[in-house]
């Protein structure tokens, strides 16, 4: 089975553990997790600022749904009504899973950047084959993508962020935990996963000054969510500091370093060589890369590279859809 120790790390117990060592690691999570509860309590925030967190995430709500006649016209224009409407029933929460699996590890990658980040730690999830796994994207390119990389993966669209939804979504998917691949901090989705006891995890965390500036204005909001996480794995320091700014308790962060980076192969130079060769028929040249492009940016690059440069070019286009 699996134990999650309230706030503290997951770890794994199995039947063939002896059971008095496995009676002695969750009494030394438990002691752990008081420790770390102590030290929480000294740096509660005051009831003032507990308050203005509350009204900030029922405005929230209500701004939700009191904007529902502008932001679905925004939607529907920016990413037409066939991707819009993609998988409804799964962004609703009206799909049952099959009743007979009781527990379900939940891992939420937004995007394709998100996916490309979770691919080490999904590597050692497999290995664990504790539970069944299933990943939830945001994007209709990021599911066709980790379909057609990992076919035997299940894939969701995650739930839209409205109380009565998330809550039914946690009803027919039963997750057991969830991970959160970088920063995907959606107020409903978390408060209805901490009221249900289950504990959520920031994976692979990264939070960029300019966000973290933003995030102050609103702070008891923010921190009304990050109270709610177990633990925030971050990329670097300077993440982890940021996310203690926006209200996140010191005891729950650590610095597990960048897993879309850190696993990268280094290639030599010939290897380099050989790529280009293989991508482009030779390796003479610059290499240009026009990435994450939304249009007319594909026509603009096009039309330049359709002119006689000065020396040899290749391009590389990577348009975002």
């Amino acid at each position: 089975g699996v134990n999650v120790a309230a706030h503290g790390k997951p770890f794994f117990i199995k039947r063939e553990d002896d059971v008095e060592e496995a009676k002695e690691r969750v009494r030394r999570e438990i002691n752990a997790v008081c420790e770390d509860a102590s030290l929480i309590e000294k740096s509660t925030p005051s009831w003032f600022s507990f308050l203005c967190g509350e009204i900030l995430f029922g405005l929230y709500n209500f701004f939700s749904l009191a904007l529902v006649p502008v932001w679905l016209p925004v939607v529907l224009f920016t990413y037409g009504i066939g991707r819009s409407f993609q998988q409804l029933k799964e962004r609703w929460a009206t799909g049952e899973l099959p009743q007979e699996e009781t527990g379900r590890l939940v891992v939420h990658a937004a995007s394709i950047g998100e996916w490309q980040a979770l691919k080490p730690l999904l590597q050692k999830l497999k290995e664990k084959k504790s539970l069944p796994l299933i990943i939830t994207v945001s994007t209709p390119e990021a599911r066709q993508l980790i379909q057609k990389e990992q076919p035997g993966l299940d894939v969701k669209m995650m739930p839209v962020d409205l109380p009565w939804v998330v809550n039914r979504w946690i009803k027919n998917t039963k997750p057991h935990a969830v991970l959160v691949v970088e920063t995907e901090l959606w107020p409903n989705f978390i408060d209805a996963l901490h009221k249900h006891h289950i504990p959520v995890f920031i994976v692979n965390g990264r939070l960029s000054s300019r966000s973290a500036h933003v995030w102050t204005f609103v702070r008891p909001f923010i921190r009304r969510i990050t109270n709610r996480i177990s633990k925030f794995y971050v990329r670097t320091e300077g993440d982890g500091r940021r996310f203690m700014e926006c209200g996140a308790f010191a005891t729950r962060i650590v610095v597990t370093g960048n897993t879309k980076s850190d696993n990268l192969k280094i290639l030599e130079w010939n290897e380099k060589q050989e790529s280009r060769q293989a991508v482009f028929g030779n390796s003479r040249g610059v290499a240009v890369i026009a990435g994450s492009t939304w249009a007319p940016e594909e026509e603009t690059v096009l039309e330049l590279f359709s002119r006689p440069p000065g020396r040899d070019l290749r391009l590389i286009l990577a348009p975002r859809r």
